[in-house]
């Protein structure tokens, strides 16, 4: 290949990479009162976590956290451009005067952009990362201070961060925070606001093919397709014994559809009752089937075994796996009963509440038999 030809590949391949910022510096004074900073705040953490289980052993009084006393100490140097101490303010926040939180987060917010621009800028090129803190740390942070710095000033940081972000994963995730700040505080039966299913499908349309968007589509789907009173969409998948099953097949039978995980302390607290009522079941048009997402599928057959968990279950792998993302599930256990149309009739019920719609659901379909 010809020197100009090279040229030309290589600035042609420029135009679809993110353009590398540059490191901002920290004067080496600034630097050194920062690291004696944290060694000091570290040594006090150690003796407060000591002091701490001796208070447990004794069923005495827990001490106070070392964070108020060193939260102006690193204020001070986040202020002066130390992105490490900008950092620590922002999850010292509560502990800093009520009246001076807003602006230290402001200001500390600043203080964080170049540095997590710059992170994401040399992301996967081998670079040892600038702080302990990236741009989906900030995201975070800005999701939940709609409360401090008001929703209208959180989200137009989220969309300034958004306009210099250059991956689309984080671009996706910027979006996705600003759902979040929306719909802080608003009751979970509150009809979803115009301006959060718009950001949805923003993401379900432009970045698809990001987690964000995965995430975005499916409540998007759940919200058109998976309420009360409407079919339960068909899919395919496999069982944990590697045998492939339609949902389809249990036409005809009342459906308890379970999405949930041994790594859930919810879940777990379910299982002798979900026992107890596959049991009663017998012998009757009656499906309990669970979608499983523990990580590891020789663990979660193991100790599903253990538990006495008898009925199918489709592993997939993670909360984020093929139908807890397609179907927008978001808190687990999550149960849904059909009918045996395969109408989605119940949905969150559980012990009493849920033998009773799945013996209700039975006495339908066996008076019309």
């Amino acid at each position: 290949m010809n020197a100009s030809l090279l040229a030309l590949l290589v600035t042609l391949m420029a135009g679809f990479l993110p353009a590398q910022e540059t490191r901002p510096a920290v004067p080496p004074e600034l630097e050194q009162r920062f690291v004696a900073l944290h060694q000091e705040f570290s040594a006090a953490v150690g003796r407060f976590q000591k002091a701490a289980e001796e208070a447990r052993a004794k069923s005495a009084p827990a001490p106070e956290r070392p964070h108020k006393q060193f939260a102006a100490r690193y204020a001070e140097l986040g202020r002066l451009g130390h992105p490490r101490a900008a950092r620590w303010c922002l999850d010292f926040i509560a502990d800093t005067p009520e009246a001076e939180r807003r602006a230290l987060y402001l200001d500390c917010e600043a203080q964080l952009v170049p540095q997590v621009l710059w992170a994401e800028s040399t992301r996967g090129q081998g670079n040892p990362p600038p702080i302990d803190y990236g741009v989906s740390d900030l995201l975070r942070s800005l999701g939940g201070a709609g409360k401090l710095l008001g929703k209208e000033k959180a989200i137009a940081l989220c969309n300034e961060l958004f306009d210099k972000l250059a991956l689309a994963d984080s671009k996706a995730l910027a979006l996705h925070t600003q759902t979040t700040i929306l719909l802080a505080g608003l009751p979970a039966e509150a009809d979803m606001p115009p301006e959060v299913l718009a950001l949805y499908s923003r993401l379900a349309g432009e970045f698809g093919e990001t987690d964000s968007g995965k995430r975005a589509a499916g409540l998007l789907f759940r919200r058109e397709h998976l309420q009360l009173g409407m079919l339960a969409p068909d899919f395919t998948t496999q069982d944990v014994a590697g045998e492939t099953f339609q949902l389809s097949q249990s036409r005809g039978k009342v459906v308890v559809l379970d999405f949930w995980g041994l790594w859930c302390g919810h879940c777990l607290e379910t299982l002798p009752h979900l026992k107890e009522l596959d049991a009663r079941m017998k012998g009757r048009a009656f499906a309990l089937i669970g979608i499983d997402t523990d990580p590891d599928k020789d663990a979660y057959r193991a100790k599903a075994k253990e538990l006495g968990v008898s009925w199918r279950n489709s592993w997939q792998g993670s909360t984020a796996g093929v139908l807890p993302r397609a179907w927008g599930i978001t808190s687990f256990p999550t149960i849904f009963v059909l009918d045996g149309k395969g109408v989605i009739r119940y949905t969150g019920v559980r012990g009493a509440a849920l033998d009773q719609a799945v013996d209700t659901l039975l006495a339908e379909l066996e008076e019309k038999h």
